[in-house]
């Protein structure tokens, strides 16, 4: 795997209104995500639960690390209620694209609104994964997604 050099340019903090607060659902079982074959061209859509459960089917995803201006990495630990990897710290910010929506779309949503940073995403790899996940149930996650690198 190759990875390109990580993005100079830097995130702006979005105004309070704008961002999600730990009340708001930004992100639902429910929601559609983009199902792929192994060359990344959409094939269909599906529930992000159904996408998830047993063995999983193939559906975009993307990774996003944000650094600073000095090259430390923003991590979080993952919420101790998340089916996929609980109390785990991670990237900085990590979902799905939805059906009728962009990659670079998904990022600067998700990135709004978990972190309350606006970023212009750029695309460092690709990556594909698949396996068991630690979680309180049994399924895994077969994700082929990008990693957008950022600096803030």
């Amino acid at each position: 795997m190759v990875m390109a050099p990580a993005a100079t340019s830097t995130a702006t903090k979005s105004t309070a209104t704008e961002a999600a607060t730990k009340t708001d659902v930004v992100s639902s079982d429910s929601e559609l995500l983009i199902l792929v074959d192994g060359n990344d061209e959409p094939i269909g859509e599906l529930s992000k639960a159904a996408a998830h459960d047993g063995d999983g089917v193939l559906h975009r995803a993307f990774s996003a690390f944000i650094f600073t201006a000095d090259g430390a990495v923003l991590l979080q630990q993952r919420a101790p209620g998340k089916r996929l990897w609980p109390d785990y710290w991670s990237n900085s910010c990590c979902s799905h694209p939805r059906a009728g929506e962009t990659l670079e779309e998904a990022v600067v949503r998700r990135v709004e609104q978990e972190l309350g940073l606006t970023i212009e995403p750029h695309y460092a790899y690709r990556f594909r994964r698949r396996g068991r996940a630690r979680t309180r149930r049994a399924f895994r996650p077969r994700e082929l997604g990008a990693i957008p690198p950022r600096q803030c």
